[in-house]
């Protein structure tokens, strides 16, 4: 590599830093002039692509996001996380086939990216494969215990296929860990808790535990006895997630 080269590319590093600082800071503007600089000279730069492909979407324009992210997400040294933000544009677009392509190749390059699987449990949940979805967001809590919204989309998928005290479990594990749950979530899972029925749960329970490696600490006896008494948010109360999930 040439010495002229070399420096071009220390350049491209430097804008890209300050592009980042300026999106992280609510700069759209001076973000996309960044990205648009690096852009200008490398027109195929995967990073300012990526990039300026979030900062259409904040913006709204979904197709140009698409068209940049798609574009950032050829190389293969690309990270699997630009497939990945691929995906869920894809999804939220209603191209599901396009969707499913780009998160599995997403979870081929990076198989511990939890955002990955758990785009791909989304979109698998859209396209009405139901246990796949399954099977990938139960390797989103495994990858990312402390994740609310992943224990938050599981449930979702469990209350679809009929599993309803499983459901209630993951909902009221995301409100544990996540107290600020917009009040659509929240309340999504207080229904949920309120179909479930007290005679069944405690095998549910177990088979949630079992799925999660949940430790005697985990749940103390006081929550156990709420839930079996359908009383959830008293259970909720008694629950300590800075113990649930170590960080």
């Amino acid at each position: 590599m040439s010495p002229a080269i070399a420096v071009r590319i220390d350049k491209f590093d430097e804008v890209l830093r300050r592009a980042q600082t300026h999106w992280n800071a609510g700069e759209i503007d001076e973000a996309e002039g960044c990205c648009r600089e690096v852009l200008a000279a490398w027109p195929g730069h995967a990073d300012a692509l990526h990039l300026q492909g979030m900062i259409a979407d904040a913006r709204g324009d979904i197709d140009l996001a698409i068209e940049c992210l798609y574009d950032a997400s050829l190389s293969s040294y690309s990270p699997a996380i630009y497939s990945s933000n691929l995906a869920e544009l894809y999804r939220r677009k209603g191209l599901f086939v396009e969707a499913q392509r780009a998160a599995r190749r997403a979870v081929a390059t990076d198989p511990n990216l939890a955002p990955a699987w758990n785009n791909l449990g989304l979109v698998l949940q859209d396209a009405g494969q139901l246990e796949e979805s399954r099977i990938c967001l139960e390797r989103v809590v495994a990858l990312r215990p402390r994740w609310a919204e992943g224990h938050h989309n599981l449930g979702n998928v469990l209350s679809q296929l009929g599993l309803v005290h499983l459901a209630a479990w993951r909902h009221l594990i995301a409100l544990t860990l996540n107290r600020d749950f917009p009040n659509e979530q929240r309340n999504r899972a207080h229904q949920q808790h309120a179909r479930a029925r007290g005679d069944e749960f405690a095998p549910a329970c177990t088979d949630a535990q079992r799925g999660t490696r949940l430790t005697d600490r985990y749940v103390r006896r006081d929550a156990e006895a709420d839930m079996a008494q359908y009383r959830y948010m008293a259970a909720l109360e008694a629950l300590d997630p800075l113990q649930v999930f170590p960080s």
